[in-house]
């Protein structure tokens, strides 16, 4: 049982980072399909963003633009679009809220300034995507340097909402975990009246070779 139980598990979480490796597949996908479409949309937007301070990024007329663009060029649904400039500021949201806004991941911003793309899947009690507030999501977020004729520019992020698909493994899990026990529970009983059907046999042999020998012991008596 313990067995089966590990094996669950390690199957779980295989298919879970077999999932994580084609969001991350996918996600760099969308973001090489994007900047290579509208890099020079974003160059110059970025461009005309320098200098603006938290109030006028967020009522930037051209993030308006920059985002119909976006969505016209994109052939999966994403949850939401970021851009950072090269000293790690938001300066671009499909959320306008969380434009000037630190990322939740500093670390994750600094790898994709100097050149690697990460990606990660989590749990979020709350996001905040392009459409609204999402409630109890799984995001896969994948950060990518973000360059242009040559040259570093920026980090571009996106986020893929994969719930469905991690409550779905959870949910087999499950199934199959009830499964086992049923099977196991079966076995189990199948066993216990194997063995109490052998007993009761044993019992009755024992019973008949006892009064085979009290009998056998009456007749010796009787012939002496």
């Amino acid at each position: 049982f313990v067995t089966a139980v590990v094996l669950i598990l390690f199957c779980r979480q295989d298919q879970i980072s077999e999932h994580q490796k084609i969001a991350a597949l996918e996600n760099e996908q969308t973001l090489t399909f994007l900047t290579k479409q509208l890099g020079e949309q974003i160059s110059v937007f970025m461009a005309t963003a320098k200098g603006l301070d938290a109030q006028a990024l967020r009522a930037n007329h051209n993030v308006d633009a920059l985002l119909a663009e976006m969505e016209k060029f994109s052939e999966q649904p994403w949850l939401k679009i970021k851009i950072y400039d090269l000293s790690g500021n938001a300066i671009f949201s499909s959320a306008k809220d969380e434009i000037s806004k630190p990322s939740k991941h500093p670390d994750r911003v600094k790898k994709a300034l100097s050149g690697e793309v990460t990606t990660h899947l989590e749990h979020r009690d709350l996001f905040l995507s392009t459409s609204g507030e999402i409630h109890d999501a799984y995001v896969s977020l994948t950060y990518m340097p973000l360059n242009y004729s040559g040259h570093r520019i920026g980090v571009i992020e996106i986020y893929r909402d994969y719930s469905q698909l991690l409550e779905s493994i959870y949910t087999q899990t499950i199934q199959i975990a009830l499964a086992v026990l049923i099977a196991f529970g079966a076995l189990y009983a199948a066993l216990f009246l194997y063995v109490r059907r052998t007993d009761r046999d044993v019992a009755v042999w024992r019973e008949i070779v006892t009064s085979s020998e009290d009998f056998l012991q009456r007749a010796q008596r009787i012939a002496g």
